[in-house]
């Protein structure tokens, strides 16, 4: 491929840059897992010749014995990205007991296209008008966060925590960071990985896992493969499709790694990959985040005080009550990771930025980068800071209310189309009522799609809301595609492969508040029906017998009132804790499992004496 290499490709509505290793349809980038990536590049330098499995697999992963199935993986990744964006279209054949070959026409470049520079991920308004995200103000954050990350260049890493309440601009903020870091012209890898709400006990370091699986799927990639592999062989068992079986120079898989060694071996894989460039780890809403997780911090803290990794975590305020204490719907979960972040702070004297709402001035330089050559009136400020109380997701979604309702216009420039005085009682006065105002205007079948999707919490796939969901798959991924490119409700993180095969698109809620309203709007039997068509769902595609779906498979089942399914289910996940030594999450399953018990009816009761059996032999770390 070394002629191609300086060539650009273009098919169909795609362009193709093997230099810069991008994907366009229409000027938009596709996002792509590298194999899959690669894997095209393979067949779109040759098309209509065969190329036969193992010469695939031989260029995909050289020196290296993998399955068959990790060549599959890459085939249907690619077909499924290709296909969503150009309806109908089939660019990769199957050759029957032969191999794959490109059947478009393709048309060769004499120099390598022009593609987007990357660009931080874009928020609601700006996701509209495809213009880069509004960000004001936190100039003292930004600079201290700056400063932190120099240090970490020059070999004094750490931990460093930001704390703000919903809707107050924590993610925009790291956006922002990262952005300014590419426009300072600073290298980094840096890496964002969630924690998610939605599943009660969570999967033990389901953030480190998500960070590193964004990692591994971009540019440098195969360095990070080549660090976990030598230093994390523990960490290679979760990402199968870069890890495949049958290679003799394994290591010990997760399973067989010791409890204390799992966190070494990644933290001396950063320390190793960082050699070369800095490591910034971005760990989101940390106030849902397991206990292995939470770990794996407390030993960062100490661990990259030498070395060139930067870790940012951002975290919500504890809800407090008229006592002080936490309020009853925080679960346990939320409590143990504040008691532990707490911890952390005071123990390592972390750097904690904390986040205010917006002031005056800063609301009238949002609204002049929002409006530009605007004629409003002086007091319009006011009444947003009066309003939205400077908060920034509630100033932005009152923004687009306003400009929704006809009234705000641009007449050559913005203008208020009504007086002042009349928005004073016609604009929702809370962020929720401003949430519930914009979906309502989205057409009823994407209403119905969010609220479904609602119930599997903060993302989603595909696969389960085209169950429910009237119309074909293909339809719906293309709504879904559009509802995030245009009106910012969604973000679209990637493909997964479930259990029995089948490939599916995951989307995010661009907020975590635009599915609680939209849970919070659910009657309880519509819930209670939803989640157990989701856990229907996953059970079919055979979620129950792979360890990395149960705690969300139980999840699905309590809330759908199937109690005997979810016991059984939480036992799993608490042996595969135990298995990949993570006692606590094993401990937590158990003491969900332990509550359902009593919902049980009597005659199912003899799961129970399975379930106590069961945890006597649960190793119980230090400290409970």
């Amino acid at each position: 491929m070394e002629e191609s290499e300086s060539r650009g490709y273009r098919f169909g509505a795609f362009r193709l840059d093997p230099h810069e290793r991008v994907l366009l349809c229409n000027g938009l980038r596709v996002p792509l897992p590298r194999k899959a990536l690669e894997l095209l590049l393979l067949l779109v330098a040759q098309p209509g010749r065969t190329l036969s499995k193992i010469e695939l697999m031989d260029a995909l992963w050289p020196h290296r014995a993998v399955h068959t199935n990790s060549l599959l993986v890459a085939v249907n990744a690619l077909r499924s990205a290709l296909s969503t964006r150009m309806l109908g279209a089939q660019f990769v054949e199957t050759v029957p007991r032969r191999g794959y070959r490109f059947v478009g026409a393709v048309q060769r470049t004499a120099a390598p296209l022009d593609t987007p520079s990357p660009v931080p991920r874009p928020g609601p308004r700006a996701a509209a008008q495809g213009a880069p995200e509004v960000f004001v103000g936190r100039t003292r954050e930004l600079q201290q966060l700056l400063l932190l990350f120099e240090q970490a260049r020059e070999g004094r890493g750490q931990l460093a925590l930001i704390r703000g309440a919903a809707g107050m601009g924590k993610s925009a903020l790291v956006r922002c960071f990262a952005r300014g870091l590419a426009e300072g012209g600073h290298t980094a890898r840096i890496a964002t990985g969630r924690c998610l709400e939605s599943h009660g006990s969570s999967a033990a370091y389901l953030p480190i896992l998500d960070a590193l699986a964004g990692l591994l799927a971009g540019p440098h990639g195969a360095s990070l493969e080549a660090q976990l592999e030598l230093h994390a062989p523990g960490w290679c068992e979760s990402f199968p499709e870069l890890f495949a079986d049958g290679g003799s120079h394994r290591a010990p898989s997760l399973e067989a790694a010791s409890r204390e060694s799992l966190p070494w071996q990644l933290a001396r894989a950063l320390s190793a990959w960082s050699s070369a460039q800095p490591v910034v780890l971005v760990l989101e809403d940390l106030h849902w985040a397991d206990p292995s997780s939470l770990d794996l911090l407390r030993l960062l803290c100490a661990h990259c005080r030498t070395e060139r990794l930067l870790v940012l975590g951002t975290f919500r305020p504890r809800a407090p009550g008229l006592s002080g204490e936490a309020t009853p719907s925080e679960s346990a979960l939320e409590a143990l990771s504040a008691c532990a972040l707490s911890e952390l702070a005071h123990e390592y004297a972390l750097p904690l930025l904390a986040l205010v709402p917006l002031d005056l001035t800063e609301l009238v330089s949002y609204l002049d980068a929002c409006l530009p050559e605007n004629e409003l009136t002086p007091s319009l400020p006011e009444l947003f800071l009066r309003k939205t109380g400077g908060v920034p997701l509630f100033a932005a979604r009152w923004l687009q209310v306003l400009r929704e309702r006809g009234q705000l216009a641009q007449r050559g420039r913005w203008v208020l189309a009504r007086d002042i005085s009349e928005l004073e009682g016609s604009a929702p006065d809370s962020l929720e009522a401003v949430i519930r105002h914009g979906l309502a205007h989205l057409p009823t079948t994407i209403q119905q799609a969010l609220a479904f999707a609602s119930v599997e919490g903060d993302e989603f796939r595909t696969c389960v809301l085209a169950e429910a969901l009237p119309g074909s798959t293909l339809e719906l991924a293309r709504e879904l595609a559009e509802l995030a490119r245009r009106d910012g409700w969604l973000v679209h993180v990637g493909q997964e492969e479930l259990p029995d095969g089948v490939l599916t698109e995951r989307y995010r809620f661009a907020h975590v508040l635009y599915q609680n309203v939209l849970y919070d709007g659910l009657s309880r039997q519509r819930r209670i029906s939803l989640h157990r068509r989701a856990a229907l769902t996953l059970e079919a595609h055979g979620c129950g017998r792979h360890s990395r779906f149960l705690a969300e498979l139980a999840w699905h089942q309590e809330r759908g009132r199937r109690f005997s399914r979810a016991v059984a289910t939480l036992i799993s996940a608490a042996e595969h804790a135990a298995r990949i030594a993570a006692p606590r999450e094993a401990l937590l399953y158990h003491a969900r499992a332990r509550t359902l018990l009593a919902q049980l009816p009597q005659s199912e009761q003899p799961t129970g004496l399975q379930l106590l059996h069961r945890q006597q032999e649960l190793p119980v770390p230090a400290g409970l």
